[in-house]
């Protein structure tokens, strides 16, 4: 299984983003390079986060802000709910598309934004080639099973 794309929506510091990881014949390798701070390590925790609800690679400062975006939250009125997504778009080794995403909802509340919960699914093709949307739970195991 390879990743083909992937999509960050309100996550910290990338408000709409597509990374798109094409295949060139003769080479897969994948290199992220750029400044101290510009969101090298955020990529890699989104893969983490998508996957496994968890960021595993923060600074002490990074680990107190939300997931949810800052300008995101500054722009947000009081009361209003805003949405975190990554989305990893996957290739299997039978050229099946497989989709993983995380979901997280946030409540803007005197300026802070306050969780109010998170889906994780799974969208994979059947036998038949309709698309369907696996559960949480079922999810999960996917993950495990695919991405070890």
């Amino acid at each position: 299984m390879r990743i083909e794309r992937l999509s960050l929506h309100n996550y910290r510091q990338f408000r709409d983003q597509d990374i798109w990881f094409r295949q060139v014949p003769g080479t897969d390798l994948h290199l992220l390079i750029g400044e101290n701070g510009t969101g090298k390590t955020n990529i890699l925790n989104a893969i983490n986060w998508c996957l496994y609800g968890e960021e595993p690679h923060l600074s002490r400062g990074s680990e107190l802000l939300p997931v949810l975006n800052l300008q995101a939250t500054r722009e947000s009125a009081q009361g209003e709910e805003r949405k975190v997504l990554v989305e990893i778009a996957t290739k299997a080794d039978d050229e099946r598309e497989i989709a993983f995403t995380r979901e997280a909802t946030y409540r803007i509340c005197e300026g802070q934004p306050s969780l109010h919960g998170t889906e994780f699914h799974v969208r994979t093709p059947d036998d038949k080639g309709n698309t369907k949307i696996l559960p949480e739970d079922a999810g999960q195991a996917y993950v495990t099973r695919f991405v070890p």
